[in-house]
């Protein structure tokens, strides 16, 4: 795996395990599944490029399996409406917390990358190993407007 696509798996996972952790901050459940898959496909394409461009819906018809054998004879719906016939919204990161599990597994076994590299959090336990980094504040104060001209 080159460094780049080592940074980009990373910063992936990141973004992936942010969405996990705060499901409500990444907009409503259907939002919060795509942006997930599209997040997903990206690491597919950084990892397996050749596949990808082959199979450009290697992943999304990986994703219509996970569903398929999670709900059986349901209609090819988002997980998010699965979800909800079911009432079974709050699982929503637990289903796609396992599809991530399921999906880097195959990539692991596709890519020739370390596997210690791409595995789901990888980069929290790094941000554990070296502590955290002050990060620069970034403060905007509002321009100055002129005072107003009296007669004006």
């Amino acid at each position: 795996m080159t460094t780049l696509q080592g940074n980009l798996v990373r910063y992936i996972d990141e973004q992936l395990d942010a969405i996990e952790r705060r499901p409500r901050m990444w907009g409503p459940d259907l939002c919060v599944e795509l942006q997930y898959l599209q997040l997903l496909e990206f690491r597919s394409a950084t990892l397996r490029p050749e596949l990808e461009r082959q199979d450009p819906r290697a992943v999304l018809d990986e994703f219509a399996r996970f569903l398929a054998l999670n709900f059986p004879g349901a209609p090819p719906l988002p997980l998010t409406a699965l979800l909800a016939e079911s009432h079974r919204e709050r699982e929503l990161v637990a289903f796609l917390r396992e599809f991530r599990r399921m999906l880097i597994i195959q990539m692991g076994a596709e890519s020739a990358g370390d596997a210690a590299q791409v595995r789901p959090g990888a980069i929290v336990a790094r941000r554990q190993e070296l502590g955290e980094l002050p990060l620069p504040r970034l403060t905007r104060k509002p321009p100055r407007l002129a005072p107003p001209v009296a007669g004006r």
